[in-house]
């Protein structure tokens, strides 16, 4: 019998850690590859020159702020234009990403505080314990219950499966 065992690629795409430090290495690796296109390019007159540190600093602007290439003057040469432009989409689709697992991070965390801090206050309220292949009989006659005494009744449920779950077979 085998064992399993976490490799370099699940750990960089299973761990959030992992995760965390395969987007650091992407983003390094963009801004490197910016620094030497822009070196490559020569560098655009009176803006940004291709020296080592400059052109760093501009791959790295390119990389987090999309819109710097707007200051390259409209004249200039169509190879600066074409890789502050290549910099300027590859650095606005990693930082969606990035923002996209922040939101996603934030909407989990949210979600699971909803679940074990959340309070629900009801009185006057029928309970019902477990979810079978009978609660759904069971909450119509209830439902018709209440709507031939003209009382309006909160249901509450409390079984083993999701709540999503719930709710899509109670709308079947």
């Amino acid at each position: 019998a085998g064992l399993a065992r976490w490799g370099v690629a699940d750990y960089l795409l299973g761990d959030p850690f992992g995760q965390c430090v395969l987007l650091g290495c992407v983003a390094l690796t963009q801004i490197v590859m910016g620094t030497g296109l822009w070196c490559a390019t020569g560098g655009v007159d009176g803006w940004a020159s291709a020296g080592l540190l400059e052109a760093t600093w501009i791959s790295w602007t390119l990389f987090f702020d999309p819109g710097t290439q707007t200051a390259i003057p409209a004249d200039e040469g169509v190879l600066p234009k074409t890789v502050a432009i290549v910099l300027s989409v590859c650095g606005f689709a990693f930082n969606l990403v990035v923002m996209g697992l922040i939101v996603e991070y934030v909407r989990k965390t949210l979600r699971w505080w909803r679940l074990t801090r959340g309070r629900v206050v009801l009185n006057d309220h029928i309970v019902i314990l477990g979810w079978t292949d009978r609660t759904l009989f069971l909450c119509s006659e209830l439902c018709e219950m209440a709507q031939c005494s003209g009382r309006r009744n909160t249901i509450v449920i409390l079984g083993e499966i999701d709540e999503d779950e719930m709710r899509s077979e109670i709308r079947l």
